[in-house]
């Protein structure tokens, strides 16, 4: 059942600081989301916009820069930081690039591609699109495939050495109906 969009976030918008909700809200939410998959604070985040997207002609005057910053450092939209983010990003040493290019993972206009990686070099990645309202939708995960909406609780597992046992988690979903679903691909 598709619980968005909903009453309160598509006339109301969502709990966030001043700004555009696909703009401002989403960059903020998916780069919150690249963030998440790290798991420590980044050292460098690379940002890939596509040059023909709604970001181009407005990148700055929405605090899109700001936004995509914050959620890259661990805030949501609603934090009161989120403003400072690029002197927050700075005064760490944090490197920070915003990149327009070529998106192909995504022709949505508001599509973003996060790039991240920590001072000890594990690396993660992040393609969304902010489809409005503040809402997101994933499109690649560490270079795997996976649509997710983010609105509710998802944990990937990467074995790229192939230590853990797909059986062991096909067996576990099995006792947990409707509440876990499972799938492999191979290790990019």
């Amino acid at each position: 059942m598709e619980l968005y969009p909903e009453f309160y976030n598509d006339v109301f918008g969502p709990v966030m600081q001043p700004g555009s909700s696909s703009h401002t809200a989403g960059p903020c939410r998916l780069g919150y989301l690249a963030g998440g998959l790290l798991g420590e604070e980044p050292h460098k985040i690379h940002i890939l916009l596509d040059q023909h997207s709604s970001f181009a002609g407005t990148f700055g005057l929405m605090a899109e820069d700001n936004a995509m910053l914050a959620g890259a450092l661990g805030m949501l939209p609603n934090d009161s930081h989120l403003f400072q983010a690029r002197n927050i990003v700075h005064n760490a040493g944090t490197e920070a690039l915003f990149e327009f290019g070529e998106m192909h993972e995504s022709r949505h206009p508001n599509a973003i591609k996060f790039m991240l990686t920590c001072v000890s070099g594990k690396t993660a990645s992040l393609v969304g699109d902010s489809t409005g309202g503040g809402m997101v939708e994933t499109h690649v995960i560490n270079g795997f495939p996976l649509r997710f909406k983010g609105d509710s609780f998802l944990c990937l597992l990467f074995d790229p050495d192939g230590n853990l046992h797909e059986a062991a988690f096909e067996q576990y979903a099995a006792s947990q109906p409707g509440l876990i679903e499972t799938g492999s691909a191979p290790f990019a």
